[in-house]
């Protein structure tokens, strides 16, 4: 009888093991997918803030060539929301005779 739970004792004893080691496994694997994604983030960030300094040294070539006005992409002058716009005058001989 003794030599029964020895047998049954040495078997708990192994499967437990072996969930440890399933989960250090599974520990380890998250930890480097967890190292890689903020090796990743910190990339992205790195190429914004590159790409954020080249748009600003673009913005301050062209305002500093007296092209203030200009469009960076295609060169053509901006067009504010609130401009002023001329309006077309009308013939005084046409409003007349609209009225």
């Amino acid at each position: 009888m003794a030599v029964l739970g020895l047998i049954l004792l040495l078997a708990g004893a192994r499967r437990t093991s072996r969930r440890g080691r399933a989960a250090r496994r599974g520990l380890e694997h998250s930890r480097s997918e967890t190292v890689a994604a903020r090796n990743d983030r910190d990339d992205m960030l790195g190429q914004r803030e590159a790409a954020r300094a080249e748009t600003a040294s673009v913005l301050k070539a062209s305002s500093s060539h007296g092209e203030a006005g200009l469009n960076p992409v295609d060169g053509r002058r901006r067009r504010h929301r609130f401009e002023h716009r001329a309006v077309p005058r009308q013939d005084a001989a046409s409003t007349r005779a609209d009225g």
